[in-house]
């Protein structure tokens, strides 16, 4: 959020905060902060007048920690790696199903510019891992960030390790890994789910 004042003016600019998420103690002590009045209001709104039911961050960790543990294979989510409470909730599930997670090239990017955040998950650490996949490392090095495809393939795997141990791994998956997956035996291909 941010609250500009100028020319006697209030501009308040938001996007997403979520009072369900991991940090909704901290969304309610800055929205108390704020003047009671304002001129303009600039705000995202995906789910303003929505009778859309929402569920905490802590209840979507209780189910996952059930859902890893009564899985016997592989589990597959898709989430934005953008999305750090999401990720968290991921990570502290598989910490208390004793699993481990498994982020793209893309999101352990974003965890290690948060770094400093001591108390988010790192790649590296022993519940998470990177998978490392031809597509990604292909765009990451065509864009000039082979240095950062060596960083995390040292805290990292390749897809086909995620055939081995098949309860152990909880993995993000998105369009653009499924093929990659596919080519590693870790899902199976169209023509797979036929034999």
């Amino acid at each position: 959020m941010l609250l500009i004042e100028v020319g006697g003016k209030r501009i308040l600019y938001s996007r997403d905060f979520r009072r369900h998420g991991r940090k909704a103690k901290l969304v309610r002590r800055v929205t108390d902060l704020l003047p009671p009045t304002v001129d303009v209001l600039v705000m995202e709104g995906t789910n303003l007048r929505q009778d859309k039911s929402t569920v905490s961050e802590d209840h979507l960790e209780a189910d996952f920690v059930r859902l890893f543990r009564k899985t016997p294979g592989r589990v597959f989510v898709a989430w934005s790696g953008q999305n750090i409470d999401r990720t968290v909730t991921l990570y502290r599930a598989c910490i208390r199903a004793h699993r481990v997670l498994v982020v793209d090239l893309y999101t352990a990017e974003v965890l290690s510019i948060l770094a400093d955040y001591p108390r988010l998950p790192q790649p590296g650490r022993k519940h998470m891992t990177v998978v490392v996949t031809s597509a990604f490392v292909r765009l990451y090095r065509k864009k000039g960030r082979g240095d950062f495809v060596a960083q995390m393939a040292r805290h990292g795997i390749p897809a086909r390790s995620l055939a081995d141990s098949p309860g152990r791994w909880v993995i993000m998956v998105r369009p653009s890994l499924i093929r990659d997956y596919q080519r590693a035996g870790v899902i199976p291909t169209a023509d797979d789910a036929w034999s």
